[in-house]
């Protein structure tokens, strides 16, 4: 896959983040229904603040969350 900048007026840039995150105490909850809804809100957010989501990962003690996005956007502008 060719590398793909995204160009600004004054700028070229390629931004993306890798966010992980757990359950207190990794406790496997991430399962079944809640699994689903986690994914329809994490795509619904990223929609609304127009990231790309490149991987997404849901596994019952974690989630990784691999996107790409608008270099003004700070990342903890993204919950």
């Amino acid at each position: 896959m060719p590398c793909r900048f995204d160009r600004e007026r004054t700028s070229v840039h390629k931004l993306q983040y890798h966010f992980i995150w757990c359950p207190k105490y990794r406790k496997s909850v991430l399962e079944g229904e809640v699994c689903g809804r986690l994914e329809a809100l994490i795509e619904q957010k990223a929609d609304e603040v127009d990231l790309e989501i490149l991987e997404l990962t849901i596994r019952p003690d974690h989630v990784h969350l691999f996107i790409t996005g608008d270099p003004t956007l700070a990342p903890n502008k993204i919950k």
